[in-house]
């Protein structure tokens, strides 16, 4: 459904005929999964309702020519309503408001064509004012004030577009703390512990700003100065384990970051300068071996750089410019510590010489990259050595004579290639040096006649082609070189008459085709030379008197009469 997540399956109509319909689409289980008015086309519109694979409503919607407008409401599983309002043009527009599980207000606010504006209150679950104040194209803007769920003020700020800035708070039992700006914060949890210490100057954010798990240790560690991030920043796990550590200057990231496991054991180590990644960097798996380690410069990967498996052992390296792939690098077997491949990289395109390996450290292929595109002599081998192709690329397609070759050094395929299509004659040979087949492409199509030889050099087929298709004569033979079939094709169906035999050289059946299917007489005989059957087909349809015979001549067992398809008489000898 557009402007929907939810996919719809299984659409049941209850009219195709109406330029207007009522549709339903049902979950695997049967039950509904949306409902609703669909005009020509498949658009929605009007009311439509969304169901869980349970059959609760979970969506009411409104559309207007497959365009969510108007009215709108979302539920939770117990059936109450979590949010509703109007859009206009698929954007919440107008009063839009959110509940609680149990129905309690949550929130109620106007959107601007999908943007917050104007008076948006925040209510506590017992229904008591938690914040309130005004939006501005999705931004707080001017007084906002905050209240405990008793009722009482907590907090008074200014906001603009920029910056917001703390007024005054209050303690829960009414003390004021912090006046015109200045003074210290004290948020509690609901049992009474402290779940916040913190400084404010001219109404920003300044010196040490404390937050505390309900335990009492020490969650969160952040320094301020005139409102901006200053200074040294912590945060830790619930047991009081470090999470992780850093300083920032201007409220900038800067100097070494360090992250932690639950253990204590390094995670990740960053080094910063003005906000930007810059010198090195390094991330460990829980076992403490690196995962990977290299520089930055710049907030970009430069330098020399180093991929592990959980093991220890290489995974892959190689070296960046400025964020780029560049110089050498190397990758290996995900199990072993055997290289994969090795080339060269510049901005991000491998260049020049490449060569590939198999598990055991014999050479696979080898061949020349020119801006990320193949260019030039390629070649691969068996894992004896041999070689198994080679051939030339140019801009990334096969060009020229491509050849191919059996583990023991014999020719197993021989063609050309244009632009990176099969052109001209292409053969191919069975590992005794035999031919196996013969034919020509053009533009990357068959064209002409192909032969296909069995081991033994006899015939096995021959056919012919136009344009990619089966055209003309097509024959096949038994490995005794008498024939199997012949007949022609046209556009690559069966056309005309087609003869088949038995191995023994008798015929086996006489068809008529007529652009693939059978049409006229089908006619067939047992392999002592006697008549099997006489049959008549309109188009692939049984059409008139199919007779059949017993293996004695003229020995009739059986007519049956059809028209059209349809069966009309049988008579039994």
């Amino acid at each position: 459904m557009r402007a929907s997540a939810i996919i719809l399956l299984g659409l049941l109509f209850t009219s195709s005929l109406s330029a207007q319909v009522e549709a339903e689409y049902k979950w695997e289980n049967g039950n509904t999964k949306a409902k609703g008015t669909l005009l020509q086309g498949g658009i929605e519109d009007g009311k439509w309702l969304y169901y869980d694979i349970k059959g609760k409503l979970v969506q009411e919607v409104t559309y207007h020519f497959g365009t969510i407008q108007g009215p709108y409401k979302q539920y939770y599983q117990n059936g109450k309503v979590s949010e509703q309002g109007s859009f206009t043009n698929a954007k919440r527009d107008s009063l839009f408001k959110t509940f609680y599980e149990d129905g309690q207000l949550e929130s109620k606010g106007y959107f601007d064509l999908g943007y917050k504006d104007s008076l948006w209150s925040f209510y506590h679950p017992n229904g008591q004012l938690a914040e309130e104040g005004m939006y501005e194209n999705d931004l707080k803007t001017g007084k906002w004030k905050a209240y405990y769920p008793s009722g009482k003020i907590k907090q008074e700020s200014e906001h603009d577009s920029l910056d917001y800035r703390i007024i005054s708070f209050y303690s829960e039992d009414g003390k004021l703390l912090l006046k015109d700006g200045e003074g210290e914060i004290i948020d509690l949890y609901p049992s009474g512990k402290t779940k916040l210490k913190a400084q404010m100057s001219a109404g920003k954010k300044d010196g040490e700003w404390r937050y505390f798990f309900e335990n009492g240790k020490l969650m969160k560690l952040e320094n301020y100065k005139n409102g901006l991030a200053e200074g040294k920043w912590e945060k830790y796990y619930m047991d009081g384990q470090l999470q992780w550590s850093g300083a920032y200057s201007a409220d900038l990231k800067s100097g070494n970051w360090k992250y932690y496991f639950p253990d204590g054991k390094l995670q990740e180590a960053q080094a910063f300068k003005d906000g930007l990644k810059e010198g090195p960097y390094e991330l460990y798996f829980e076992n403490g071996k690196l995962v990977e380690k290299g520089n930055y410069k710049s907030d970009k990967k430069n330098g020399a750089w180093e991929w592990y498996k959980e093991d220890g052992s290489m995974d892959m390296s190689g070296s960046f410019d400025a964020g780029m792939q560049s110089g050498h690098w190397t990758y290996y077997y995900s199990d072993t510590s055997q290289v994969i491949s090795e080339g060269d990289f510049a901005k991000d395109m491998r260049e020049g010489v490449w060569n590939y390996y198999y598990p055991g450290g014999e050479k696979l292929k080898v061949g020349s990259f020119k801006n990320d595109l193949k260019d030039g002599e390629w070649k691969s081998w068996h894992e004896n050595g041999q070689l198994l192709i080679e051939g030339k690329y140019v801009k990334g397609k096969e060009e020229g004579m491509w050849t191919s070759y059996f583990s023991d050094g014999n020719f197993q395929d021989q063609g050309y290639y244009d632009a990176g299509m099969m052109d001209s004659l292409w053969t191919g040979w069975y590992p005794t040096g035999q031919v196996r087949y013969s034919g020509s492409y053009d533009d990357g199509e068959k064209d002409g006649t192909w032969t296909f030889w069995n081991e033994r050099g006899a015939k096995e087929l021959e056919e012919n082609y136009a344009n990619g298709m089966l055209n003309g004569l097509r024959t096949s033979w038994y490995e005794n070189g008498k024939p199997r079939d012949m007949g022609n094709y046209k556009d690559d169906r069966q056309d005309g008459l087609w003869y088949y035999y038995y191995e023994s050289g008798s015929p086996m059946r006489e068809v008529n085709y007529k652009e693939g299917r059978v049409h006229g007489s089908y006619t067939s005989w047992h392999e002592i030379g006697t008549l099997e059957s006489e049959k008549h087909y309109v188009e692939g349809v049984p059409h008139g008197t199919f007779r059949f015979y017993g293996k004695k001549a003229g020995d009739l067992l059986k007519e049956i009469k059809f028209k059209m398809g349809e069966r009309i008489e049988v008579t039994e000898n």
